[in-house]
Parts: C-alpha cells; structure tokens; sequence
C-alpha cells in the first residue's frame, strides 16, 4: 500500500446512517491529486480497486480525497472533466464496496496552506473567488446524482487575513453548491488551518442542518510533527519527542516568545488531548451542529 495515511481530522458525523454510509473512520488518499506539476497530476501512482477492497477490510467505513483545484479550473472558467476521471474511478470503486467519499478541495487558485495569509490572493480577489463559485458548481452539477456516499469538503485549511474572509467565502461556496444540490452533505471549516481554537469565530448554518463542521488536530504539534522538514520549529528543535512526555528544556532550544515556549513543563498526555476535544464538543452542543 502507498500513500495511505491516516486522516489527522475529526468530523462531527450524523449518527443516521443515509444508505448506509457512517462517515466515522475515514482514510485520507494524500498527495495522489493533490499535487500538480505543469497542469498535470505529479504523483503517477494511481488508486486501484485492490486497494480499495483493503482499505474495506481495514474498517474503514470513507475515503477522503484531496483534489488539487488549483488546475481544475480553464481560464474561461470551465471544470477541466478529464482531471476528474481518477476520481470518477475511485467514487465508482467506492460505491461497489460500500465505501463513503469525501471530496477534499485541498487547495484553491489564490488559496494553499503552506502560503502566509498575507499572500493568499484569493481573500481578496473577487475573480478567484468566482471562479471558486463556479467550479463548485460544476462539481455540484456533476455529482448530483449521487447520494450520501459522497461529500463534499468546501476547502481544505484555509489561510486568510481575518476569520471573516473565510466565513464569507464558505457562505458562497455553500450557495454554490445549494443553487444545484440541496440536500448534499458539505464541510466547512475554520482558518488558521482548522484549528479547534478557531471553532467559536465559525459562521453556523443554523437552517441547513446538511452543512458539517470539520476540524484538523496535530496536537502537541512537537510531537505529530516531529523531525518534520516542512514544520518551522523543527529548525529549531531536532530531538525525539516521546507521547507521553513533559519537556521541560524547550528555554534552550526556541528563541523568547516563540509559541512552542507554551509546552515548557507542560504533561503531554491522553487528558491534554481530552481537553481539547471535551472543548470542541461543547461547541458542537452549543451550537446543534454535526
């Protein structure tokens, strides 16, 4: 098996089970069409039905996978359909083997996670933003006729300016998508990467209960992402991280006021981790929201 990698992201999923999709242990398909070189999908390992059918054998019960909306669109505007036939493969698999889908728009034009809020053009481009709309559509279109075996996830850890910018664009991505399917399950989510902290600045759609709430966890983050080359404290921080630990040296290791200073002496353990999510589902409840 390549590229299977557990889905680091917990969705409040509906206890019915529509035509029998639970939506509560998912596998994330990374990097597979979420990379793009030159127009072109980078990675050219492609999922197989065999893998699929493991995957099934594993209890898991969906797939997420990201798609790269950076090239999906021409620039009349139009969905490039050809780029969506690996995925059109995978959902038919999927459907066979009783396996739900969730359509992850990893990034956007103007829009990755890697990129400062600062320089993520689409928050404030109405054209790209457009565009966003429109190619949500023709997703919408495209997809309708199928159940809850699919989902779709509006955009994957938006990076914006202010909590605002986000919510306004999940209110026109979910327009979008309403304007042609009404009752289809959609995810939105939180800035700053989906954090649960951010979960309280979140616009709720309180009259469609069909709108889902997604968040990312990678907490303690020195931990998840240790040794990572792509996550700013490992320039700082080289050392094995046990879970679970106390760390009690970090002084030593990051520059005053760098936010990893807030693990000094900190337990990192199971009832951290609790507390984080006993918080997150208090706003669920708070809010009636899946």
């Amino acid at each position: 098996m390549k590229y299977l990698f557990i889905f680091a992201y917990v969705v409040f999923a509906s206890s019915a089970m529509a035509d029998g999709y639970s939506y509560r242990k998912g596998v994330n398909i990374s990097h597979w069409m979420a990379q793009h070189l030159e127009g072109k999908y980078a990675d050219p390992w492609r999922l197989n039905e065999t893998e699929v059918e493991w995957i099934v054998r594993q209890g898991f019960d969906h797939i997420r996978i990201p798609v790269d909306g950076r090239i999906l669109i021409s620039i009349e505007g139009k969905l490039i359909n050809e780029l969506m036939e690996p995925f059109d493969d995978a959902l038919s698999w999927a459907e066979k083997h009783g396996l739900g889908v969730i359509l992850d728009m990893h990034y956007m034009p103007g829009a990755e996670f890697l990129t400062p809020a600062a320089e993520n053009a689409l928050w404030r481009d109405e054209r790209l933003q457009n565009a966003a709309v429109s190619m949500w559509k023709q997703l919408a279109e495209k997809y309708k006729v199928h159940g809850d075996r699919l989902r779709f996830e509006l955009l994957n850890e938006a990076v914006a300016p202010r909590h605002s910018d986000v919510n306004s664009l999940n209110e026109k991505l979910v327009s979008a998508v309403r304007n042609i399917d009404k009752n289809r399950v959609v995810y939105v989510s939180a800035n700053e990467w989906g954090k649960f902290k951010n979960a309280e600045y979140v616009k709720v759609f309180k009259h469609d209960k069909n709108v889902h709430y997604a968040f990312h966890y990678y907490e303690p983050h020195i931990f998840t992402h240790q040794k990572a080359s792509w996550s700013e404290h490992t320039q700082y921080y080289k050392e094995s991280v046990k879970f679970p630990d106390t760390l009690s040296n970090l002084d030593r290791y990051f520059p005053k006021g760098h936010h990893m200073l807030d693990l000094n002496g900190v337990e990192l353990d199971a009832d951290y981790i609790d507390n984080d999510f006993d918080a997150l589902g208090k706003w669920a409840k708070k809010n009636s929201v899946q």
